[in-house]
This record gives structure tokens, C-alpha cells and sequence, in this order.
């Protein structure tokens, strides 16, 4: 397998998006079809797809979700919101797993750890207890509702620093 060119890359690269370019809303691009785009003896082939997809959202403003041992489909702007619910659901078992590592640690050889130490890995016990439940549901229904009351006030969506904030006091446990 020869490793490609630059500017080999970037046309198969530009195949690809003009391809995710023409699947219109709710349509689906199959693993087939980017396999043969991209080419059975080209090095790499997974970073010249996720830099074709960087394009395609970054320039063009259109994104895909994965459908396992299917392919691709694009999501319609009126779903987007899903990208950030698969986010947070994806973050959340994220933040479960290194908890669960952390405090394996601290229960088992906690006597062999520094004060110092001991510290450090309970206050990453609570940064990771603050991300998962700033990634849950609850938080997310209390932010989704400022921006509701956001929009009914000021005419406009908030920024993502009011519902950031509004984030922040529900973890806090004031009324957002």
C-alpha cells in the first residue's frame, strides 16, 4: 500500500463531501459507498472520512450521525438538538467509568497515597460528579426551559453563556 499525496488525499477527500453534500435531509450515505469513494489501497482512510465530515460541518453546515453497520445519515436541522443529547449521554458514561477507576484506587490503596494525592483524586471525584450532573436530564430540562423563557422575554435564543449560567444554578439548586 503506497501512502498517497497530499493532494491525492485532499481530492478523495473533496469526493467525499461533495457526496455527503448530496444526501439530503434524513438521507443515509452507506459504508459501501464511502469505501469506494475513498479507494481499497488508500492509507488511512478513516482520517481522510472524519476530515471530510470536519468540512462538511465546519463549511457547509450539514452533520451526520453514525447508524451502526449501516452508514451515515444526515441530520435535518430541526433534529440537531440530538447531537447534543448523544453528547451528553456519551460524557455521562464517560464520567461514570473514570469515577468508578478513581474510587477503585482510593478503596483499595488509599494508604499508599500522599495526602496530596488523596486530595487531588477526591476533587476530581467531585469535578466528575458536577459533569455528570451537569450532563443530565435534569439540567438539560431546566436549561431547555430558560431558553424558552429566554426567547418569550427577549424575542431571541440566549447565548450559550445565559444557558450555561442557568446550568449552573440548577446545579446549584436555585430555580433557573
Amino acid at each position: 500500500m503506497a501512502y498517497e499525496s497530499t493532494p491525492v488525499r485532499l481530492e478523495i477527500r473533496n469526493k467525499l463531501v461533495d457526496a455527503f453534500l448530496q444526501v439530503s435531509a434524513q438521507g443515509l450515505i452507506t459504508h459501501k459507498e464511502i469505501a469506494d469513494l475513498i479507494g481499497k489501497k488508500t492509507t488511512s482512510p478513516d482520517a481522510i472520512k472524519h476530515s471530510a465530515f470536519r468540512v462538511a460541518s465546519d463549511e457547509h453546515g450539514i452533520v451526520f450521525e453514525n447508524i451502526r453497520g449501516t452508514g451515515y445519515r444526515r441530520i435535518a436541522a430541526g433534529d440537531v438538538h440530538r447531537v447534543g443529547t448523544q453528547t451528553r449521554h456519551s460524557i455521562r458514561g464517560k464520567v461514570k467509568r473514570g469515577s468508578k477507576k478513581i474510587l477503585a484506587v482510593l478503596s483499595t490503596n488509599s494508604n499508599s497515597m500522599t495526602n496530596g494525592e488523596r486530595i487531588k483524586a477526591h476533587a476530581e471525584l467531585g469535578i466528575l460528579g458536577m459533569i455528570r450532573m451537569a450532563a443530565g436530564r435534569g439540567a438539560a430540562a431546566k436549561a431547555y426551559r430558560e431558553a424558552e423563557r429566554h426567547e418569550e422575554k427577549y424575542q431571541k435564543p440566549p447565548t450559550q453563556e445565559e444557558i450555561s449560567k442557568a446550568v449552573l444554578r440548577a446545579l446549584a439548586g436555585k430555580a433557573a
